[in-house]
């Protein structure tokens, strides 16, 4: 039986180019700001309470970042059981940083208003972002700041989702980096970026030039095999036949001398065929290993080409972080890329183990079916020869009379019956060895998809978790400012 391994392909989550390209878009850079708006909840440092206003009041600083300058919104929320939309105006303060704002104060429009920060030249270590709110007729007065690294960019809570840029703004760059330091660290990065990509499709071109050869060497291996066990068999069969041609012109008649020399023809037939079968499951579970092999080290160089691309992104990009000032992003992105590469690594993994399975399957499904088709073999060929003794026994003194007649066609009945079982039991041993592939490779999927769901999880915990560690470490450090509580007014 000629069935040549194919394993079964089904889409990824990973294949990992997917993964790998929403690594790009999640922290790449475009004409945008890296660092898009995000709202961050300031506990307020200060309280201003009016006594003729019922409903208390939070200030929220959201920054966002341009060339050169910081957007600072202010968004003032009712916190009463029964909030209604703050008007009036919100006054801006760097508490001495020596920055400038567009404008000092805005008027809330939709309980929000925005104003724009350029930044010092020479910035403290810190700058306080302070944004009072002054209350109106029904709703107190709230103070709301936002205190960051003078050296980095605000953080932000959300992954970014855009591209390299190709004009140069620096989204997201260090307050005290300078536009020159900002320019080359974008175009080493993206001189990084490049020589990852460019690796990276080296490997896989590499990995499926290798995998077509080493397919195309089990073929040819398999075809001449196949030939030789062919020729083999064509030559002890023709031995054989010649052997019986030979007896038979020197039976001269003899009934009993012609069954002998059918039997031992017979004999001969089954012993090529068994030669050639038993060749054959050689061939083909050769070929199904070396087919096997193929796939999973396919499937290994492509793994590890996407996680050494993987890591090469999470370094390029760790580097432009540390560059731009911003070591909170360095950690967030080292800790992201790292996670990524696991993936990669484990994705890879899953996919080598499922095609190992798939060639042990084949391998186990093969030897079952030629086993089967060499016991069918054998055991018409045991018929045959039982038939042809049985024969010549009844023939020989009998003549050609009824009772050999019936003789002879009894012998033909067991032979048939017999040829009839080892059919059956032939065929159901393929059905057998059919159904047990079937579930192997179908186990073997259900490992290979779980392995990657695995995986899967494993990476998005960990970005989940680098996200988390970083809003943490900016609360903690200045980021946020956490002292005071949340300022409001009686309600």
């Amino acid at each position: 039986m000629k069935r040549e391994f194919n394993p079964k392909k089904k889409i990824m989550n990973m294949k990992l180019l997917a993964g790998a390209a929403i690594l790009v878009l999640l922290f790449g850079f475009a004409s945008q700001p890296l660092y898009s708006a995000m709202a961050v909840t300031v506990n307020a440092t200060g309280n201003s309470t009016s006594t003729n206003t019922t409903h208390s009041t939070t200030v929220t600083v959201t920054p966002s970042t341009t060339e050169g300058s910081v957007t600072f919104t202010a968004t003032v929320a009712d916190t009463s059981s029964s909030p209604t939309t703050p008007t009036g105006t919100v006054s801006w303060s760097d508490n001495g940083a020596g920055g400038t704002f567009g404008t000092t104060s805005c008027t809330l429009s939709s309980g929000s208003c925005t104003t724009s920060y350029t930044i010092p030249t020479n910035p403290p270590n810190t700058v306080t972002i302070t944004a009072t709110y002054g209350g109106d007729s029904t709703h107190s007065g709230s103070t709301g700041t936002f205190t960051h690294n003078g050296q980095s960019t605000p953080p932000t809570t959300n992954p970014p989702t855009t591209n390299p840029p190709t004009n140069g703004n620096n989204p997201g760059g260090g307050i005290g980096v300078n536009s020159q330091d900002r320019q080359a660290a974008y175009q080493t990065f993206r001189s990084a970026q490049q020589a990852a990509n460019q690796a990276l499709h080296a490997a896989q071109q590499a990995a499926y030039q290798a995998y077509q050869s080493a397919i195309q060497a089990a073929r040819t291996t398999y075809q001449g095999a196949i030939q030789s066990a062919e020729q083999t068999f064509k030559s002890a069969a023709g031995s054989a036949r010649s052997t019986f041609q030979g007896a038979q012109s020197g039976a001269k008649g003899n009934p009993q001398a012609m069954s002998s020399a059918m039997a031992t023809r017979d004999s001969g037939l089954v012993s090529a065929q068994t030669a050639l079968d038993q060749a054959l499951l050689n061939a083909i579970t050769a070929r199904d290993q070396a087919l096997a092999t193929a796939e999973a080290n396919r499937a290994t160089a492509v793994s590890q080409a996407q996680a050494t691309y993987v890591n090469a992104m999470g370094t390029a990009r760790t580097a432009l972080d540390t560059a731009l000032g911003n070591s909170a992003a360095a950690t967030r992105d080292t800790a992201i890329w790292s996670a990524a590469a696991t993936r990669a690594t484990a994705v890879g993994a899953a996919e080598t183990t499922r095609d190992n399975a798939y060639g042990q399957a084949a391998q186990t499904r093969d030897t079952a079916l030629y086993n089967a088709r060499i016991a069918m073999e054998q055991a018409i060929g045991t018929a045959a020869q039982t038939r042809d003794t049985a024969m010549a026994s009844e023939t020989t003194g009998k003549g050609s009379g009824p009772a050999n007649a019936q003789a002879m066609a009894t012998a033909n009945i067991a032979y048939d019956t017999a040829v009839g079982q080892a059919q059956v039991t032939k065929d159901n041993a393929v059905g057998a060895a059919n159904a047990a592939y079937d579930t192997s490779v179908a186990s073997a999927d259900a490992t290979r998809d779980q392995g990657i769901a695995n995986a899967n999880i494993a990476y998005d915990t960990a970005v989940q978790n680098a996200w988390a560690a970083q809003v943490s470490s900016s609360s903690t450090s200045g980021g946020t400012t956490s002292s005071g509580g949340t300022t409001s007014g009686g309600q």
